[in-house]
Formats: C-alpha cells, structure tokens, sequence
C-alpha cells in the first residue's frame, strides 16, 4: 500500500469501501514516513541557513518544506487506517496479518478536532447524563488512536472506575427502560474497551496509565477498584501493555470474587484487605481465610493507625496509649497483612500475655507508652520500641542492650532520641537499624528475634532468663557459641562469627 492510497479529506467520500491492509507493510511504510518527514524538516532548517549564510533567497528551499509538510499530514490517516486494522485482527481469532476493512469507518475529523471531541465526551461520562448523542459519538470514535489516546488522558483511572461502578444492570427498571439501559451503557462500555486497547495499541496511552489503573484497583475505592478489575478482565485478549502492569490487581479482584463465592465477603474489600488477597495469592486462600477468620471488616483497626512502609513495601503500624488495650490484635493483624498465619502463633503470645497484661495490670506495652516511647506492630508479629532520649530513665535504658534486647513480644532497640516516633520511622523506611540503607536489614533482625519471642515463650518469663544469663556467662560472653542466639540464627542477629 503506498501515499496513493490515502486521500485528501474532499476526495474520501468518493474513494471509501472496503480494502485490504497488511499490517506489517503499514506499520514499516507509518515508519519510514516519519523518519523521512523528519529527515526533510531538519534538512530544509539546514539549507536555509545555508542560503542566508550566502546570502541567497530562502525560497530555493520551499519544495522541501512542501515535501515535508505533506508527509507530517499523511500522518493521521495512515494511523487511524493501522489502528482499525488491528482491530480487526484483534477481534477476529485466527485472522491473518492482512485483514479487510471498512474506509467508511475512518475518522474524517483532524486529530486536533478529534481531541477537542474527547475532552468533550470525557466530561460528558464525568458529569453525565449519558445521551444517546453520548453514546453515538463514543462508539463512532473509540478506534481513533487521537480520540482515544485523548480521552483517556481526559478520563483518569478513578473517573473511569467512578463510571464503571456507577452502572447497575442488576436493577430492576419498566418495560422499555430496562433495555434501554442496557444497550447505551453496554455501547458505552464497549466503546471504553475500545479506546483503551486502541490507545495501547498505537503505543499512545498516557504516561503511566496502565501502573495508574493498577494503583486504583489496589488502593482506591473498594467497589470502583472491583469494577475497574472487572472492566479489565473482561476485555478479550487485552494488550500486553495494559494486561502486565495490572496483571496482580486484577488476579487479586479474582480472588475477591473466590471469597465472595465462598460467603466468607459480602461487601467491597478495603484497602488492607485488598493487601492482604495479593499478599497470599497462590495458597489455598479461602481456607486460609476462614482459619484466620476474615471477614469484611478485619483490618478495619488497622485504618485507625499510622502505617509506615519498610523498603519492601511492608507494613508497619505505630500505635499509642489510646490504642495500648488493642495491641495483642494489631500484632496479630500486621502479622495476617503479610500474608502469615498469627493463629499458629497463639500460644506464643498466651505464654508471652505479661507483655500486654500482668497481675498488677500494665504489661510491658504500656511500660513503654507511659515512658514516652514509640511502638509499632511489624510483619513478624512482634513489636518494635525506641525509647524518649528527654526522660531520665525509661523501660528501654533498662531492657534494651548491645543492638537491642528481646522481651517477650517487644524487641526494645537500643537507640533513644527526643522523637522517637520519628527514629523509629526512619529505622523502618531506611530498612535498617544503623539507619543507612547499607546496613544489616530489619527483616532479618526482626526474623531472628521473632526466634527469640518463641524462646521466652518456651522457656517461661524466670527460666528464659536465667538460662540465657548462665549461657552468656559459661561462654565468656561470645554470642556465637550462646544456644538461644544460635537458635536465633547468628547471621540474621548480624553476629560476627569465625
């Protein structure tokens, strides 16, 4: 197919039926006419000022510019020709590299124009109402890749999931408008579908768009983020481009609907409850889900709490007195998020209860809240304390000692600082406890007192200290050789061992 076969705007109505288009041929032919627009545009700025270096007239170099200008308007409609090929393809299985298709279906409107339209219609989807007007343009302009990269960059993922949710084709409406519904927002809908794999297609989705619908069905509104997911997974053969980026968004919705099937969720999954589906794909996750016993509203304490992000993405919950008699529950909440199993480490913290109650009724939870400490419940299960540097003697200038000290279910860090809330989201965003991004990580750290959080557990508040004492001191002090410390693993505990 050559430039002959792309006609002026005034002579399309007489030329327009059905042609064959080989799609590798347009897509190599769509190339070389941009690389040689652009080789005649830099070579008539180069000759013109060559001619006004000599002095000569300009319009010597007026044939090139013409050859170029004509190249760059040859554009739009070699695109929209390749854009409605693909299409074809797209929605025939099978269909060869050369497919038929239908000039009557082209844009006739200037990329400019068509942009201007979807700004429109974008806003019509936005603010509604959904005319028949609303629909006939959609659909006659959804395979335009200038309407449609438009549209989208008008539309946000939010706007687009906002619109999405909005639909209810399970409401019960009176004779005609019950198919009247049906139809305009089924065609709208189709239309969406088409601009956004006509858009990907054509490599023209806005910047960042696919990570953007990924973020939404992660962290946006429960039941717009499950229509979004929906929309997606229901698109055939969706583009790779689109499909990769939200690949585990939309398999976590999916998981939704499992547990939804299985009447263990009834309502849109919030946002931690969305976390904690991704953080468990590939297990049996409605078994794992009734051992834990999930529910709508699990994770709805954590919302009320600060979450602090480790490297890693994983998360951290400090919390405060208002939220001292909650602890053992945030413990066992931060634990399930990361995709583990608290109810296996039940005894554990029954064993370990003084940390949160004892006979005289403040465990070590309050302890180190009323001292002026910072707390946060971490992945492990366990927590993590630093210590007010301003107050004379705290919990942690007693317990916490070398790198910090395991009691029960606090790892108490032996760092202090006048706002140790903040010390103790630096050591948490960092990843480390020296606080550089070089240092021994916190993950491991923390595995390693986990460890230890079972030892006191095991061996019961008196005879874990009293054999961990008569260890350190039979082996001169050396950690290396300390059975709890071995238990605990040396290298996460970052001992440094011949």
């Amino acid at each position: 197919m050559g430039l002959d076969a792309c006609p002026d705007p005034g002579e399309r109505a007489d030329l327009m039926g059905l042609v064959q288009i080989d799609i590798p041929a347009m897509r190599r032919l769509i190339s070389d006419v941009d690389g040689t627009m652009t080789s005649a545009f830099t070579n008539h700025q180069t000759l013109t000022g060559l001619l006004s270096q000599a002095s000569a007239s300009a319009s010597v170099a007026t044939p090139m510019l013409s050859a170029a200008t004509w190249l760059e308007e040859q554009g739009p409609d070699l695109r929209r020709r390749l854009a409605l090929a693909e299409q074809v393809a797209a929605s025939s299985p099978g269909a060869s590299l050369m497919v038929e298709i239908d000039e009557s279906l082209l844009s006739d409107l200037t990329p400019e124009e068509a942009r201007l339209l979807a700004r429109e219609l974008a806003e019509e989807l936005r603010e509604g109402p959904h005319t028949e007007g609303l629909v006939e343009r959609l659909a006659e302009n959804a395979s335009d890749p200038y309407f449609a990269e438009a549209l989208l960059a008008e539309l946000s993922p939010e706007e687009l999931a906002t619109y999405l949710e909005s639909v209810d084709f399970s409401v019960q409406r009176p004779g005609q408008a019950e198919i009247d519904y049906a139809r305009r927002h089924g065609v709208i809908i189709t239309s969406l579908r088409t601009a956004l794999q006509t858009a990907a297609r054509a490599d023209r989705l806005p910047d960042g768009y696919a990570e953007q619908l990924s973020e939404f069905i992660w962290t946006g509104d429960g039941a717009g983020a499950v229509a979004l997911a929906d929309f997606l997974n229901d698109t055939e053969d969706l583009h790779p481009s689109l499909a990769a980026p939200t690949s585990e968004a939309r398999e976590m919705v999916t998981g939704y609907h499992d547990l939804v099937e299985a009447g263990v969720l009834t309502a849109p999954p919030t946002a931690y409850l969305r976390e904690w589906i991704g953080n468990v794909q590939g297990r049996d996750l409605v078994a794992l889900a009734q051992q834990e016993g999930v529910q709508d509203d699990t994770f709805d304490l954590l919302m009320e709490l600060e979450v602090i992000r480790d490297p890693e993405g994983r998360a951290f919950f400090q919390f405060g007195l208002d939220h001292a008699d909650d602890a053992r529950r945030i413990a066992e909440l931060t634990e399930l998020l990361d995709g583990r199993e608290p109810s296996t480490n039940a005894w554990r913290r029954d064993a370990n209860s003084w940390t949160f109650d004892t006979l005289l009724g403040q465990g070590d939870i309050r302890l180190v809240l009323n001292d002026g400490g910072a707390l946060a419940a971490t992945p492990e299960g366990i927590f993590m304390a630093v210590g007010d540097s301003s107050r004379l003697v705290t919990s942690t200038d007693l317990f916490a000692h070398s790198g910090g000290t395991m009691w029960g279910e606090i790892f108490m860090i032996n760092q202090e600082d006048e706002d140790p809330g903040q010390r103790l989201r630096d050591i948490i965003e960092i990843g480390s406890l020296s606080r550089r991004e070089d240092g021994h990580p916190l993950a491991d750290i923390l595995r390693h007192e986990a460890v230890h959080g079972q030892q006191w557990a095991r061996e019961g508040h008196a005879l874990f200290i009293a054999k961990y004492g008569f260890w350190a001191v039979r082996f001169g002090g050396d950690m290396c050789k300390h059975p709890f410390e071995i238990e605990a693993g040396l290298e996460d505990g970052n001992y440094s061992c011949p």
